[in-house]
């Protein structure tokens, strides 16, 4: 009688050839790693065109400010108008209150001339309140105000110091205060030229 053993060889060696021929392809089944990931290949979307219609803006969600004017809207009047203020639309933007100073003749700092920002007239021409950005006291303070009168000009000069001594160790901060003055001139101001003698 013949042993199974032989037979159970044969069978063995079979089925291994089996699976060596119709056994899976390179790089799958277990144990195979992974076929590289594929990205999408990138889209570049076609260059869009403005539309002459959109709201113009340089802040998100900003509303345009029309010169001269108290409302806002969606477009602007003119490629050149600025966004409204988180106040509102103004025509000059946000109001400033301006703080009134009186000269301070015993300030001792180093003195140096400076250039108003505005200048108003009273209605009989014998005022004139000048308005500038001025540092914090005691470190910026009006220290005199020079008047020149002619028949054809006025010419008005700020001059601003400090009110202590310029070897003083004192700490100043650095702040933009909106100031005002109020002179009287000799004479009305009439038909003649009001000067900033600093500009």
């Amino acid at each position: 009688m013949t042993s199974p053993r032989p037979l159970l060889t044969v069978l063995i060696a079979s089925l291994a050839l089996v699976l060596v021929a119709c056994g899976p392809q390179e790089g799958t089944g277990v144990g195979a790693a992974p076929p590289p990931a594929t990205e999408p290949a990138p889209t570049s979307d076609p260059p869009t065109t403005p539309d002459p219609d959109a709201p113009v803006s340089s802040a998100p969600d900003a509303t345009i400010c029309a010169p001269d004017s108290t409302e806002c809207s969606d477009t602007a009047p003119d490629p050149s108008a600025a966004p409204c203020p988180p106040e509102g639309c103004t025509g000059e933007g946000p109001a400033v209150t301006y703080e009134p100073v009186e000269i301070v003749p015993t300030a001792q700092g180093e003195p140096r001339e400076i250039p108003w920002e505005s200048a108003d007239v009273s209605a009989d021409g014998t005022e004139v309140t000048l308005r500038w950005w001025s540092g914090v006291a005691p470190c910026t303070v009006l220290a005199d105000v020079r008047v020149v009168e002619t028949d054809t000009t006025v010419t008005i000069t700020l001059v601003q110091a400090s009110e202590h001594p310029p070897e003083a160790d004192v700490y100043c901060t650095e702040q933009a205060i909106a100031t005002q003055h109020t002179i009287t001139l000799d004479a009305p101001l009439g038909d003649r030229e009001l000067v900033d003698g600093a500009a």
